[in-house]
């Protein structure tokens, strides 16, 4: 089983919605014909603003071309996904960024 993070800032968000943390599961899920489930959703604890979103997948590279189709093309509760996410692959105790490919920073839950 591989576990994706999705992260939005609320501070970044027009319509920081808290119904986001069901409405991109569920989305990723219907997209996914089931392949991608939702793992539950967490608060930052640096920056309460910051949610996160955990997926988890029994095939990942068909999970980065399905998220990356949704955050490409999707507006959620009036976000327009592409702007607002970053999403992370955890390997072991590090992530890797898969979206957006042009991430420069570092990613970690905080």
């Amino acid at each position: 089983m591989t576990s994706f993070v999705i992260k939005l800032a609320a501070g970044t968000l027009p319509n920081p919605d808290l119904d986001l943390r069901y409405e991109i599961p569920d989305l990723l899920k219907d997209r996914s014909n089931g392949k991608i489930q939702s793992d539950g959703y967490d608060y930052g604890l640096a920056d309460p603003s910051n949610l996160y979103l955990f997926l988890k997948t029994d095939d990942p590279e068909y999970a980065i071309a399905c998220i990356t189709r949704v955050m490409d093309g999707e507006t959620v509760l009036e976000n327009r996904l592409a702007e607002n996410v970053v999403v992370a692959m955890q390997q072991g105790e590090s992530f890797t960024v898969v979206y957006p490919t042009n991430y420069a920073g570092e990613f970690k839950i905080e």
